[in-house]
Parts: structure tokens; sequence; C-alpha cells
């Protein structure tokens, strides 16, 4: 039986208007730089992050292969925080690009009296557009899950025509604490693939 994460949604906005074809730039006409990758903890060493734009250009994918947190008995060897920072240069001549919603998949497992926080943000460089998503969970609970948010878009303007070259930074924290008990918490990816996932979901503007 194909397995439904927990949907921990964040909806900040609710469609209106009848749904319209999105406007999207022509396919091979957009292309990515990873050009930073910082790392604290256990979050992201070199060589555990990939990054992907859909078929379609319509979102962008990060993939974090080794990023986990956790507190307890059960979880030797693992920290407690885990972050991970991200800087990509996103190459769209002739196109603007908003971020509309953000999705962030991956595992909780937490016993009694354990919490897990969870912090998802991004921004734009030139300083027009930026987004934070953030939960808390209590345990007991033990899932996959997604955590969705709505209404990213942002309320100035979109990326700037006149550049070819948009940076995107985004970052993620994680913590798990156990408060001193005997219990134990732990944050990884998912466990369809194993990936923690961090997906940015895009509009797009002719320019």
């Amino acid at each position: 039986m194909y397995h439904l994460p927990t949907i921990l949604s964040l909806s900040l906005a609710a469609a209106s208007a009848a749904a319209v074809p999105p406007t999207t730039p022509p396919l091979g006409s957009v292309s990515l730089s990873a050009l930073e990758v910082t790392t604290k903890g256990s979050a992201c060493s070199p060589g555990t992050v990939g990054v992907a734009l859909a078929s379609d250009n319509s979102a962008l994918t990060l993939i974090f292969d080794n990023f986990q947190a956790g507190d307890g008995p059960n979880a030797p060897g693992t920290a407690k925080r885990a972050a991970c920072t991200v800087n990509i240069d996103i190459n769209v001549p002739g196109w603007a690009f908003d971020i509309v919603s953000t999705d962030f998949r991956g595992y909780v497992y937490l016993e009694q009296g354990v919490v897990a926080g969870l912090t998802s943000s991004w921004k734009r460089n030139n300083g027009l557009g930026k987004g934070t998503t953030k939960r808390t969970v209590n345990g007991p609970f033990s899932d996959d899950f997604l955590l969705h948010r709505d209404g990213e878009l942002s309320d100035t303007e979109a990326s700037v025509c006149s550049k070819n070259n948009a940076k995107v930074t985004i970052n993620l924290i994680v913590t798990v604490k156990s408060g001193g008990s005997k219990a134990t918490g732990l944050v990884r990816g998912d466990s369809l693939d194993g990936g923690f996932k961090q997906q940015l979901n895009f509009a797009w503007k002719k320019c």
C-alpha cells in the first residue's frame, strides 16, 4: 500500500480564481549553478546535496542525502541541530520568477517528551522576496511528513528582468530536544528514498 506522508500545511492564501495554465520559459532555456554550500553539524557535507530543476521549469528541488538531527540514547553520534545553506544561481535571460509555495519533506520519529523544530527559509539576494516556514512537532510522533506553505509570492516584484543570473539562498535548520529525558528523537530523510527534500515552486513572468 502506498504511504501518504502526514501533511503539515501552512496555507496562507486560497486560490479564488479559475485555474490558468502557467506561463513558463521554454524547455532548455533555464540553467542552474550551485555556487556554494556551507555546512554546520552533520547537515550537508560536500557531495551530499543534489539540485534539480523540473522538466517544465515549474519547481526547483534540493535533495540532502545526509541531513539529520537527533537526541537521546538511541541517536548516538547524531547532532541535536542540523543546518545547511545553499546558494544557487538561476540563469534565465528574458524571464523573471517568484516563489509561490514551498514543500519540505522528511521523516520524524519522536518519543514522548521530545520536541523537534523545523525551519525552512529562502531569499533572493537582491532583497526582493523571501519566505520562512516553521513548524514544531511534539512527541510521540512517527511518520514521513510534508510541510507545505502557500502564499510565498512576494509583495514587491519578481526577480529583476535585466539580470541574466538571479541568486537564491536556501536555509534549512532542524533541532531535536529530549529535555534531558531518556527518550529519543530523530529527524532525517523520508522512507521513500531516504532523502531530505526542499522544493521551491515557481511563477514566471516574461520580461
